[in-house]
């Protein structure tokens, strides 16, 4: 099994966004396991502290998981 992560930004209009969601779920259906509006968080970044600090641990997690999962494969030898 393959899983794809996509990131899309579009116009912030319901509209496309529903349109958009309609055709994701036309071409992928059951396949898509995840969806989720992510916030626009660029002025809270920019401007707090504890916030920049905190996207960066959760960054600095990511990096470190998917690192040891290919250090830690069982499909590759």
């Amino acid at each position: 099994m393959r899983r794809i992560n996509i990131t899309i930004e579009i116009e912030d209009n319901n509209l496309v966004e529903i349109a958009m969601e309609r055709e994701l779920r036309e071409l992928f259906g059951s396949s898509i396991k995840d969806y989720r509006k992510i916030p626009d968080d660029q002025e809270l970044y920019k401007n707090d502290h504890k916030y920049r600090e905190l996207s960066m641990k959760v960054k600095a997690a990511k990096r470190y998981k998917y690192e040891y999962y290919d250090k830690n494969r069982t499909d590759i030898k």
